[in-house]
């Protein structure tokens, strides 16, 4: 699973940016690096119950990070700092 977001830590607008632009490109050429090497094959169907304890333990976690709901890790960049690498190289 993966997500993007892209946004101005201050709620400024970013103009003419929006889901189907900048972070669709970013989705695509991240989903791109996370997948290289792997073949279509290698991939498995999902089995949801197979997966229940799993996708409960996931919820108690996601509600459990001081009642805010979202995730305990954040990864965000500061305007003046810059990934360490670039996914498509």
């Amino acid at each position: 699973t993966m997500g993007v977001w892209m946004g101005n830590d201050d709620n400024s607008s970013m103009g003419r940016v929006f889901g189907g632009t900048t972070p669709a490109e970013m989705w695509r050429e991240s989903i791109a690096f996370a997948h290289r090497g792997v073949g279509a094959n290698s991939i498995t169907a999902y089995d949801p119950e197979e997966h229940e304890g799993e996708f409960k333990s996931f919820l108690n976690g996601l509600f459990s990070n001081g009642g805010s709901g979202g995730p305990s890790r954040n990864f965000s960049f500061k305007s003046d700092e810059k990934p360490s690498h670039r996914l498509n190289d």
